[in-house]
Order: structure tokens, then C-alpha cells, then sequence
């Protein structure tokens, strides 16, 4: 896809709000980092070693796990962040992340993230943390109303 199809999409995605235009067009042309997947395809299998962290610019994804491959453990649409664990903790991958129709998400792997300037690299970090503190939270309440 080409810079021009993608722009809108990132810009429409609050992850990348604290960004400039600027990078942004940076993060949009980057060709060989931007996937497309197919209905039912899988983008993350459980089990792997692949340190990289997914951003969905359009589409929406089903989150299982092998153990119980027909329990669907969350849907992601456009926005959402996943893989953020294995990029950062170098953990292997410990769901599966399935295409729920056609999707399109921005990869950045470790060796692109290196390669990023430093100011570009903080704002993901800070978007990251940012995200797993959100992540928390809302999994902290959802413990609280099972106790109560």
C-alpha cells in the first residue's frame, strides 16, 4: 500500500496522537512494515519467537489460545496494540491473534525500532506504557468486581 492509503489511517488512530505529521509520514511510508492479512489468517501463532508489536490500522482480530482454540479471549479493532510483550520483554508469544476479516496493521520489530530516532523511539515507549498501565487498570477493576 502506499504512503497516501495509509496516512489516513494512522491518522485516525488515537496511539498515534502525541505524534507529529511529520512522523507520521515517516511511520506511513515505511512499505516493508505495513501487513496486510486475509480473513481467518494468522498473524501471531502462540509459541513463537517473534519479538514484534503489532498496531491495527483497520480491521479487527480475535485473541485465543491453544489450550482452548474455539474460546475467543478478546476482539481487537482499528487502534489496538498487540505483541507489545514479546518486542519488549522478548518473551515468546503466549496467544494467537487471528484476522477477523481483511486487516491492516503497522509490524515494528526490534531491529526497525532500533533504527528509529531516539525522540520517535520514547514516544512509542511512552505509548506502550501508557497502554499497559490502561491494561492494568482495567484488569485490576475486572479483579475487583469478581470479588465483590
Amino acid at each position: 500500500m502506499e504512503m497516501e492509503q495509509i496516512l489516513p489511517l494512522i491518522n485516525k488512530i488515537d496511539f498515534f496522537s502525541g505524534f507529529t505529521q511529520e512522523e507520521k509520514k515517516i511511520i506511513a511510508g515505511l512499505k516493508n512494515n505495513i501487513q496486510r492479512f486475509h480473513p481467518n489468517e494468522q498473524i501471531i501463532k502462540q509459541g513463537e519467537a517473534d519479538f514484534s508489536v503489532y498496531i491495527l490500522l483497520k480491521g479487527s482480530v480475535s485473541i485465543t489460545k491453544d489450550e482452548h482454540p474455539n474460546l475467543v479471549l478478546n476482539k481487537l479493532k482499528a487502534g489496538a496494540v498487540f505483541g507489545e510483550m514479546s518486542l519488549l520483554a522478548k518473551r515468546m508469544r503466549s496467544t494467537n491473534v487471528i484476522a477477523e476479516g481483511e486487516v491492516i496493521a503497522l509490524k515494528i520489530d526490534g531491529e526497525y525500532f532500533d533504527k528509529i530516532d531516539l525522540p520517535m523511539q520514547n514516544k512509542f515507549k511512552d505509548k506502550f506504557l501508557e497502554m499497559l498501565i490502561k491494561r492494568l487498570d482495567d484488569m485490576n477493576e475486572s479483579i475487583l468486581k469478581i470479588v465483590r
